[in-house]
């Protein structure tokens, strides 16, 4: 679903016009909570595949967009041409990730930054890449993103232009999902900004992967047409991000109750599937007006994420089963918990 280049086109994208009716201040105050609507939209949206927008200052990333698109969880990839034009912070909030980088000059540097950091503070994800905090107007991201400190890496001009591979890493960190190796030549002789966290570092010792709150920066660019200059698993290391930094999904549990002469069984599903996950299901019976514990089962989901189980038939009266299931965190983008309860006569 690639959107043709520097246009944003992405459904979630369009938004409603606003009618202005009354005084400016009112509708200043409507903007603002349509933009942070669209930012709950996106966060909900992410759960059936990330969308993600290039701002980039340089020559059209076809390669980065094609590599991102061919990542699992991923719904859309839009480009964004940043040296004809700066989107907004409203333009970027229907977005789960914006990935900038440059070579050219921006159009407005200190725009760029500001809205940056609007649509950080909305909960957003950015992750820049090469020259993003690199120190002249021109090339590096400027305003409120780099005056706060929204950086993982501090700015300067100094270049490393050579090979290097992925050295020494956190296996365990979400960002490294699934990343095996990672290689590139347009690098820079970077330091980690005050508060920010490495995750991987190059072979030859500078970093490569560094975050600070909501933004993860990857010490490399994609230069395009020049295949050699980059390879590996950086798309998978942006997707990670997203993934990462994104709320946690809903889902759903359905149960279903019956009974026997000897037995109530309960059965159901967990949406979307998670297999192999378990679900604590409790039989309850009603007691000088409350509900106490008679039993307790944990119940795995099959391969179609269903659940089954029973218990032995309590003496008559009112009875429920609460079924519970506990969410999936080490799942990218984690699950949320959810649960079902019915009530009925033992």
């Amino acid at each position: 679903m690639a959107a043709s280049h520097e246009d944003l086109l992405h459904p979630r994208a369009k938004r409603k016009r606003l009618h202005a009716i009354g005084v400016l201040i009112a509708f200043v105050m409507v903007a603002a909570l349509t933009v942070y609507t669209d930012r709950a939209v996106a966060r909900t949206n992410a759960c059936n595949g990330l969308t993600i927008l290039v701002v980039h200052a340089d020559g059209a990333p076809n390669r980065l967009q094609t590599e991102l698109l061919a990542q699992s969880n991923v719904n859309t990839v839009d480009l964004f041409n940043g040296t004809t034009g700066t989107p907004t912070a409203g333009e970027m909030s229907p977005y789960d990730l914006v990935v900038t980088l440059s070579d050219g000059s921006w159009a407005d540097s200190t725009a760029l930054g500001n809205a940056l950091a609007d649509y950080i503070d909305q909960k957003g994800t950015v992750v820049p890449l090469n020259f993003s905090f690199y120190d002249t107007v021109a090339q590096g991201i400027q305003g409120r993103f780099r005056t706060e400190g929204y950086s993982p890496f501090t700015y300067n001009t100094a270049l490393d232009f050579s090979n290097a591979t992925l050295g020494a890493f956190n296996a365990n960190h979400p960002l490294m999902n699934g990343v095996s190796a990672l290689g590139a030549f347009y690098r820079h002789d970077v330091t980690l900004a005050a508060g920010a966290a490495q995750v991987a570092a190059w072979t030859d010792g500078s970093p490569l992967i560094a975050h600070k709150g909501r933004v993860i920066g990857i010490n490399f660019h994609p230069q395009e047409g020049e295949p050699a200059s980059w390879t590996g698993d950086f798309a998978r290391v942006i997707v990670n991000a997203g993934n990462w930094k994104s709320i946690g999904c809903p889902t759903k549990t359905t149960l279903k109750i019956t009974k026997t002469a000897s037995k109530v069984k309960a059965k159901g599903k967990v949406s979307p599937n998670h297999s192999g996950q378990r679900v604590t299901v409790t039989l309850q019976r009603k007691s000088s007006g409350s509900f106490s514990k008679v039993a307790g089962k944990k119940a795995v989901l099959n391969a179609r994420s269903k659940y089954s189980t029973s218990f032995n038939r309590p003496a008559p009266g009112s009875c429920r089963i609460k079924v519970r299931f506990g969410g999936h965190k080490a799942h990218h983008p984690t699950h949320r918990e959810s649960g079902a309860t019915k009530t009925f006569r033992c």
